[in-house]
């Protein structure tokens, strides 16, 4: 094995480029390596995507964090390098823009290991792609973050999801892919769609690009929605009737997805593009919060409810913010990393 290959497969499993087969491969070389796979062991994480994407550069970061790592374990004890591990991961974490995590899970009685999973996450203000064991693609908005236990694609491909993500699914008719959330499932064979479910919103949302997905409700699995090409489910928690003035449980929605200029609105982020329409400014601030990582406040409970349709390609907070102020008469400052709204 050279090291020009090996920083290559890392380089494309960051970029989310790697195909199934270099992916075994990249796992062989770790199997076939102990102190590659220590350090993938020390690390309990592998950048997924970097901001400088060259060969040179993540061979820079790796050779860095390996050396600090090694110069680690000859100076602690075991109790003490767990501590630092967690340092070096955050170190890790603050150079790439997305990290996988391989979590292990102990027996308090035997410490015999009994499960593992593969934590893949986004942080605010980045996106990133990956594509799984399968050969699924997925995309990942910001602030997002998808699991899988190691039992995937044995039986079922069972994914969880809190955020937003666009899936590519591979076709196989004898392994469902099932998409987990708090508000519902969605169970495919092979399509592509969007879905967006952040905890702490009320929203659900997914959107049918071709193929065929069915969902199911939670805490009902007998009530099952399936979507064709083109459509979206909308499921809103939490709702107050105007009618009778009391909270219902859930309003559930089937439209069809938007069209802009020849582009599907509900997909425009995968391509730095997205398109918010007729969207009230708390879920635009709440949007404005994760693609540029800052933390919204509203001084004016009427400036909330003002709507607005807005592009936001290849602009910056500020000139965001006074387009939104043109249109409705609203007055905003950013400081200390804070988007105040008056």
């Amino acid at each position: 094995m050279s090291k020009k290959r090996f920083i290559e497969l890392l380089a494309k499993k960051e970029s989310g480029e790697i195909t199934l087969l270099e992916q075994r491969e990249f796992m062989s070389i770790i199997d076939q390596h102990p102190h590659l796979a220590r350090l993938t062991e020390t690390l309990k994480a592998i950048p997924l995507v970097s901001k400088k994407n060259s060969n040179e550069y993540i061979e820079n970061q790796w050779d860095m964090l390996q050396e600090k790592l090694q110069a680690n374990e000859a100076k602690t004890n075991n109790k003490a390098h767990k501590k630092q591990r967690l340092i070096y991961f955050m170190a890790a974490a603050s150079i790439f823009g997305a990290i996988v995590i391989s979590v292990l899970f102990f027996n308090s009685e035997s410490d015999r290991k009994i499960s593992q999973q593969n934590i893949f996450y986004t942080k605010k203000a980045s996106k990133s792609t990956l594509v799984l064991p399968d050969g699924s693609k997925v995309w990942l908005n910001a602030d997002t973050k998808i699991s899988y236990d190691k039992s995937f694609n044995n039986k079922t491909r069972e994914i969880e999801l809190n955020g937003e993500a666009f899936f590519d699914v591979a076709h196989d008719a004898d392994r469902p892919f099932i998409i987990h959330t708090d508000k519902a499932e969605v169970k495919v064979l092979g399509t592509a769609f969007n879905i967006r479910n952040y905890r702490g919103e009320d929203l659900l949302e997914t959107s049918l690009i071709r193929g065929k997905i069915e969902v199911i409700l939670s805490g009902n699995k007998e009530n099952k929605i399936v979507l064709k090409p083109s459509e979206k489910l909308s499921i809103t928690k939490n709702v107050i009737s105007k009618q009778i003035n009391t909270p219902i449980a859930e309003v559930i929605t089937l439209s069809h997805v938007t069209m802009q200029d020849s582009m599907v609105v509900e997909t425009s982020w995968i391509n730095n593009k997205t398109v918010l329409i007729d969207k009230p400014l708390y879920e635009i601030a709440a949007e404005l919060e994760r693609q540029f990582n800052v933390k919204s406040v509203f001084k004016s409970e009427t400036a909330k409810n003002y709507r607005y349709t807005i592009h936001l390609e290849d602009k910056s907070l500020e000139q965001v913010m006074q387009i939104l102020q043109l249109s409705k008469k609203i007055s905003y400052k950013i400081e200390n990393n804070e988007l105040i709204i008056e």
